[in-house]
């Protein structure tokens, strides 16, 4: 059995014990140790492994390795005081088995000093019983010794056979004889302080007697368990793995799940994570389809990620659902302006083609756009993925992949001024490409990264004398020399002019884009 000390996150101060089995930590909710609120710790980043030789922690290859005492780590044995940090989380690993011996050697002491003053106590009382009155006697005889005379004058007066002459058989009483007068023998004084001393010293044994009689009375009424428990130091306690306090202990296990599920999700939506925030909402509406504060966060999600008609079309699902309702009334108003917005970005895509090429109707469209960030590591400082996903319009039949470029565009922010320039971080210098056929119907996705290398930031300040952070990103999509859909994070990128497309691989016929250089900043309107 061992136990792991959170130092600091969102267990903090908390000690886990665990008892048996492997342990498994990440941001997963399928996790035992959930650190959902650490964006630098992989989904299943780390287990804790229980093997015959002690416990084990094994990276399970996340990017941003676990460390154990300060060192990466892959596969280590851990040690009593082991502080492992995974993300930014830090914990301690201690075992518990030290801690039994703790209470029953305090328990042991307690029953020997019982003993020892049992010990004393019945000393004591043999004292008083057997060997004070001897000694009170000798005292007595030391006191009063016998008249030195007495023991001749009593020789005196009993008869001595002659000598040499048998003893009679019987014996004949001897003839009267005078008595000789003695005088009283001489009685010794004895000191003036000895029998005051004496009963001095009798008194104070027996207030040492009383004193420890009422000891032992004291320990007697206490039960030894319990004063070991209460010797006990609070910290040793091993605490179990329980729900939080503030948890009902009887509540519906389906109940809490859902509402574990709706958390993770607004939590990722923070972070902006929308592709797991609608993961986990996904995994809620199986579990209870009609639950309406989980469609109405994928609502908003859907939003966010600009899928403006999936939107819509789950507050009119809400509508059917809150009949009746205060959210009703939100639901219609809230599916009446997605309409409105739809029908004015649809204005604002409409492509323009080129004076010299022939209009082409729109055959392409943004389907979504999944994004991630990931952790720092020693190789970068920063790395995120933009996933663009397309469908081609109902009713297209083959779309030909050789006419088809995906340009991505990321910007950065000017921190203390109103502008954004384009980044000059690593990202794709040309157009993106699918490489495999595009059958009917079906969706294809392309990925763009923004990499920013390990001290690049600080390099870009001195040379530009601009501190820079991330800003977002605006797409594109071209086939056949025409504009299909464009979106971006934030919407206001869309007023920002694109840079130049490199014209080896621009689009046939494509119009020519304003050319804006990454340290040029362009002004906000």
């Amino acid at each position: 059995m061992y136990r792991l000390i959170f130092h600091n996150g969102r267990y903090k101060g908390r000690r886990i014990a665990v008892q048996q089995g492997d342990l498994l930590i990440g941001r997963d909710p399928s996790c035992q140790i959930d650190l959902a609120d650490d964006d630098s710790v992989s989904r299943q980043h780390a287990r804790i492994e229980r093997r015959k030789d002690g416990v084990w922690l094994r990276d399970l290859g996340s990017m941003n390795p676990a460390t154990v005492n300060g060192q990466v780590v892959d596969e280590v044995k851990l040690r009593p005081g082991d502080r492992i940090e995974i993300g930014h989380t830090l914990m301690e690993f201690q075992p518990v088995e030290a801690m039994v011996h703790t209470s029953s050697r305090k328990r042991s002491r307690l029953h020997i000093l019982t003993l020892v003053a049992v010990g004393i106590i019945l000393i004591l009382e043999a004292l008083f019983i057997f060997v004070l009155p001897v000694w009170q006697r000798d005292v007595a005889a030391v006191a009063n010794p016998p008249a030195p005379g007495a023991a001749v004058e009593r020789a005196a007066l009993q008869p001595t056979p002659p000598p040499n002459e048998p003893e009679p058989a019987v014996a004949i009483a001897p003839e009267p004889q005078p008595v000789a007068i003695v005088a009283p023998p001489v009685e010794t004084p004895a000191p003036a302080d000895l029998e005051p001393a004496l009963r001095r010293q009798v008194d104070e044994l027996k207030q040492v007697v009383s004193g420890l009689r009422e000891q032992v009375e004291v320990l007697s009424t206490q039960p030894v368990v319990a004063a070991a428990a209460a010797s006990r130091e609070p910290e040793r306690a091993a605490p179990v793995l329980a729900p939080p306090p503030e948890r009902p202990a009887l509540e519906d296990p389906l109940a809490l799940r859902m509402r574990e599920l709706l958390a993770l999700a607004k939590a990722e939506s923070r972070k902006g994570n929308w592709l797991a925030a609608d993961q986990a909402i996904e995994r809620l509406l199986i579990l209870a389809p009609d639950n309406v504060p989980a469609l109405v966060e994928r609502a908003r999600l859907y939003e966010k990620r600009g899928l403006l008609k999936e939107a819509g079309d789950v507050w009119a699902r809400l509508l059917t659902l809150t009949a009746g309702t205060p959210l009703y009334n939100e639901a219609a108003a809230e599916r009446q302006r997605l309409a409105r917005e739809e029908a004015l970005r649809a204005v604002a895509r409409r492509p323009t083609a080129a004076p010299e090429s022939p209009a082409l109707p729109r055959r392409i469209r943004i389907q979504a756009v999944e994004r991630e960030r990931f952790p720092g590591t020693r190789e970068f400082d920063e790395m995120r993925i933009v996933r663009v996903v397309m469908r081609p319009r109902l009713g297209e039949g083959r779309i030909d992949t050789e006419d088809v470029r995906v340009w991505v565009v990321f910007y950065d922010r000017v921190i203390g001024e109103n502008s954004v320039v384009p980044t000059g971080a690593t990202v794709p210098e040309e157009p993106l490409r699918i490489e495999t056929a595009w059958g009917a119907g079906e969706q294809k996705s392309v990925t763009a990264t923004y990499i920013v290398p390990k001290n690049f930031r600080a390099d870009e300040e001195a040379l530009y004398g601009q501190k820079r952070a991330f800003e977002g990103y605006r797409i594109q999509v071209w086939y056949k020399g025409e504009l299909q859909d464009e979106d971006a994070l934030p919407k206001a990128l869309l007023k920002e002019p694109m840079p130049e497309m490199p014209v080896e691989t621009s689009p046939l016929a494509a119009p020519p884009a304003q050319s804006v250089s990454p340290n040029t900043p362009v002004r906000r309107r």
